[in-house]
């Protein structure tokens, strides 16, 4: 997984020793300034978690959007953490 600063995540897997691209998602406004992985527990991380800006966005493993939100905060967020249904974020 890999996010860039136009604002595109790719994912990629490997599958029969081949390495292809699993999803791309469509290019936001802004950079990606983290990504985060999440699920039921540690061995089972099933959603991928970006922050863009303001913006946190949820996709599922097979690039489909399930959550977004913009927390309208004044300075873009650098680190964010999930938890089940919490989240915590923080700008700098």
């Amino acid at each position: 997984m890999i996010g860039d600063t136009s604002g595109t995540i790719n994912v990629f897997e490997f599958n029969k020793g081949e390495l292809g691209l699993d999803f791309k998602t469509p290019p936001l406004q802004k950079d990606i300034t983290r990504v985060e992985l999440s699920g039921p527990n540690y061995n089972a991380r099933e959603k991928i978690y970006i922050s863009a800006g303001t913006y946190v966005r949820g996709y599922s493993r097979k690039g489909k959007e399930l959550f977004k939100l913009d927390t309208y905060l004044t300075e873009a967020i650098k680190s964010f953490g999930i938890e089940e249904t919490r989240l915590w974020t923080a700008g700098v």
